[in-house]
């Protein structure tokens, strides 16, 4: 079944191609909700030709791309796009028609007007599988529900609002474990500000894709002027399908989440350098996801390694000596370092991981499953710890997950 686009632009343009060749084309731009864009260009230009030799050449062909909607006459560019396949067809008296297939590279820009940089706009990125039930109401098509949440991070204020209520998207994603853009962030803040309003939303997806063991990621970004569409970005991103199973903290308390958020905001924005946060929690989502319970627990493992890759500088940047020789002695000194609590039999996850890479298999000693609880256990553990979080509820992967404080 065709997938349904999330958005469509059609439109006149130019592609030039990175030797320099320019075609007219007509052109139509989908977007759809697992984040893949194609750009289909159609033409009778001759200097097509030259494309499809350019292309031969140098797989695949690299170019840029520039035109206008149809309706409003807005501006479209993309730094970066390559082609994908190339069809010609010939019809009588009409001479050839080259169709083009393109995927961006880049963002998608779009613009509607210019905005000069000391304008306020209100940004808007479109989520995808965040699912949350908020401190407050919000009133749309389908109803009046508790879909909004209030933050305030890094000095902006921002808001974070379902586009439905939360049952419904449950059902939906959870039975066909698919991707929706299924909320919006958004936050008021002037156009020279751009890079750092994406660096935050960036952030608070990691975020996110920990407490809620999906990947969250924006697809777009809106800007608004006096409710008025200005411009519009389509972003590159990478998605994952629904995962309805897990939760680290409870995203059906709105209060709850929002403190998390705002606790953890800090301490993450230092850690995602200092320990390469963001591709902890990015391996920690993939092992959510993965189907097969040995891959769940490799993939963990990797985060973990990565975490401890990260500990010889972070050790040299705070002028202690730590004892690094071995994937569990660096664990161990940075429990210590962070005053994390654990049992020495926790880091049993390691022989475990070896087993499993030599084998294939658990060893047939131990319950799998109650071994992959505990290793998620200790990797909620550290991860919240890190990201200051103690003494503050999360969902105990391996007491069914019931609510209880980070020790």
């Amino acid at each position: 079944m065709p997938q349904v686009p999330l958005r469509e632009y059609r439109g006149t343009g130019k592609i030039t191609s990175d030797a320099g060749t320019q075609t007219i084309c007509e052109f139509v731009l989908n977007q759809f909700p697992t984040g893949n864009q194609i750009l289909m260009c159609t033409t009778s230009d001759p200097s097509a030709w030259s494309l499809i030799k350019e292309n031969e050449r140098k797989p695949p062909l690299k170019c840029s791309f520039e035109g206008l909607l149809a309706q409003s006459l807005a501006r479209v560019a993309v730094d970066q796009i390559y082609l994908n396949r190339t069809t010609v067809s010939v019809e009588r008296n009409s001479g050839e028609t080259y169709r083009f297939e393109f995927y961006p590279w880049a963002p998608v820009r779009i613009e509607h007007e210019q905005m000069p940089n000391r304008l306020q706009v209100e940004y808007r990125f479109g989520l995808t599988n965040f699912l949350f039930i908020g401190t407050q109401y919000v009133t749309k098509a389908n109803g009046r529900f508790p879909g909004r949440i209030p933050l305030n991070v890094r000095g902006h204020d921002f808001c974070l609002e379902s586009l439905e209520w939360y049952n419904d998207l449950t059902r939906r994603l959870a039975e066909g474990r698919s991707v929706e853009v299924t909320a919006h962030l958004m936050t008021t803040a002037p156009v020279a500000d751009k890079g750092l309003i994406m660096e935050i939303c960036e952030d608070l997806c990691v975020l996110l894709s920990f407490a809620t063991c999906n990947w969250v990621t924006p697809l777009y970004e809106d800007r608004f002027l006096d409710n008025r569409l200005v411009t519009t970005t389509l972003l590159p991103a990478k998605t994952l399908p629904y995962n309805h199973a897990d939760l680290v903290i409870d995203a059906r308390e709105g209060n709850e989440l929002k403190e998390y958020l705002e606790t953890t905001y800090p301490d993450y924005f230092q850690a995602k350098n200092a320990l390469g946060m963001n591709m902890v929690v990015e391996y920690y989502v993939h092992s959510k996801l993965a189907n097969i319970l040995e891959l769940k627990y490799l993939i963990g493992a990797i985060g973990m390694e990565c975490l401890a890759s990260y500990l010889s500088d972070y050790f040299k940047s705070k002028n202690k000596a730590a004892d690094l020789r071995t994937f569990r002695s660096s664990l161990e000194e940075l429990f210590q370092d962070i005053s994390m609590p654990h049992q020495r039999s926790e880091l049993n996850f390691i022989d475990i991981r070896n087993k499993i890479v030599h084998t294939g298999r658990f060893p047939p000693d131990i319950d799998p499953i109650d071994e992959y609880q505990n290793f998620v256990n200790l990797y909620d553990r550290t991860v919240l710890t890190i990201l200051g979080y103690r003494g503050r509820p999360y969902l105990n992967a391996t007491k069914r997950y019931a609510k209880e404080p980070i020790p």
